[in-house]
């Protein structure tokens, strides 16, 4: 098999999220309002997560959707998006 049938036939895996980072980026998003994406970028900027407490400690999961996802998919992704599974 040479390097370009090896290209053609590895597919890459796109990578979900699973249901406890939704729950902390709608969380977030239920916190935040229409800047949550703005806010959140900073919050990932300064390895925080600004969140009420009530809501549980969701920075977990909330710096493992920036490690893993990373600020590019934050501007691209939707509320709609997260919430129907399909980021």
């Amino acid at each position: 098999m040479t390097t370009a049938d090896t290209a053609t036939t590895t597919q890459p895996t796109k990578r979900k999220l699973t249901d406890k980072q939704r729950a902390a980026l709608l969380a977030y998003a239920s916190e935040n309002g229409r800047r949550w994406k703005q806010n959140l970028s900073i919050d990932w900027s300064f390895a925080r997560a600004r969140i009420s407490a009530d809501r549980g400690d969701v920075s977990a999961e909330l710096q493992q959707v920036r490690n893993i996802f990373g600020p590019t998919w934050l501007n691209r992704t939707s509320l709609r998006k997260i919430r129907e599974g399909i980021a």
